[in-house]
């Protein structure tokens, strides 16, 4: 479960620090 969680956590982070470079 905590895998998953993690997964997703750091996926979100990374989209978002994606976003903000590109914006």
């Amino acid at each position: 479960a905590f895998g998953i969680i993690t997964a997703l956590a750091l996926e979100h982070v990374e989209a978002g620090k994606t976003s903000q470079e590109e914006s």
